[in-house]
């Protein structure tokens, strides 16, 4: 049985990808682990792993104080026929946000957004909420795109 690096095994449910299975099919699930993984990577990656993950009370797993950053900043962006709604979002610098894209339009070019800071495009499931992390250590302006790179939205982080 595979453990993975956080200590736990694969859902009963859970089975591999057969390597006959169509194209499409092996891309839908693909697209469909991306964003829990890239949730993973981020409570895991780090100084340490997952044992030392800060909780949600501020605590590491081993009951240390961690000095948490503020609570991230949860922006709505609703994609519509017209694009990226807002197009354009801003977050200060030092405060951690999130970015959760809920799709309401039909359009396939508008079915998964590429971020500049990540090297797949992102499935958007339509009516779902996707939530991306938003790594705001340094200001700027960041151009995000449906994964045709046809319709943008725009991140401004602040300066202090």
């Amino acid at each position: 049985m595979h453990v993975d690096p956080c200590g736990s095994a694969p859902p009963p449910h859970a089975t591999p990808l057969n390597v006959n299975m169509p194209l499409s099919q092996v891309r839908r699930r693909i697209f469909a682990v991306l964003p829990v993984a890239a949730v993973l990577a981020l409570a895991c990656g780090g100084s340490g792993g997952c044992r030392d993950a800060p909780s949600a009370a501020g605590h590491s797993a081993a009951g240390v104080s961690s000095g948490a950053r503020p609570s991230p900043l949860r922006v709505a962006v609703t994609v519509t026929a017209k694009g990226f709604v807002p197009n354009e979002v801003h977050l200060k610098q030092g405060q951690p946000g999130v970015l959760a894209f809920t799709r309401i339009a039909d359009s396939e070019c508008l079915s998964a957004v590429r971020m500049p800071w990540m090297s797949e495009a992102t499935p958007l499931p339509k009516g779902k909420t996707v939530e991306i992390p938003v790594d705001t250590d340094v200001d700027g302006t960041f151009t995000y795109s449906c994964w045709m790179t046809m319709v943008f939205g725009r991140v401004v982080i602040d300066p202090k």
